[in-house]
């Protein structure tokens, strides 16, 4: 579990047990992307599990994309996980478990093929040149909108 959860005292009293007396969940606290133990991580794990009920473009799901982690992520994280991913129902505690355990009986070469497809998405979608571009085409886009809609007061 990454993220600085010292700072959110209701979801550590809601998931004390699950997070602090599980035997597969390590409670690791905030991470920074470029640090060799977020590489390690990557190296070691299967995938990014984010049930937010509130997000505006899940950077750090796209983030563990770009490190070739597999998405299990709810409607609200706002990423697209297409088909090398899981999207989730409901985010209820059944509903994120039975995915998790479906997801780690599915064949390695299969995982592969999914780390690989969510690498090649983040690729091609989340990049600062993507962004650039698609910025880019909004902003001319007004300013063309705009244009035309002062020459249009003066016909």
């Amino acid at each position: 579990m990454c993220g600085p959860l010292k700072k959110e005292e209701e979801f550590i009293e809601a998931y004390y047990k699950e997070l602090y007396q599980t035997s597969n969940i390590h409670v690791v606290g905030w991470v920074d992307v470029e640090s060799p133990e977020f590489i390690m991580m990557a190296k070691t794990c299967l995938g990014v599990v984010y049930p937010s009920c509130s997000e505006a473009g899940g950077g750090n799901v796209i983030v563990c994309m770009h490190a070739g982690l597999i998405p299990l992520v709810s409607y609200e994280s706002s990423v697209d996980v297409e088909d090398f991913g899981v999207m989730f129902k409901e985010n209820t505690v059944h509903t994120i478990k039975n995915a998790v355990q479906a997801m780690s009986n599915l064949p390695a070469g299969q995982l592969q093929q999914m780390s690989r497809k969510a690498w090649e998405f983040a690729r091609a979608h989340h990049t600062r040149e993507k962004f650039t571009d698609e910025y880019k085409k909004l902003v001319l886009g007004i300013l063309e909108k705009a244009k035309s809609n002062e020459s249009e007061k003066y016909r």
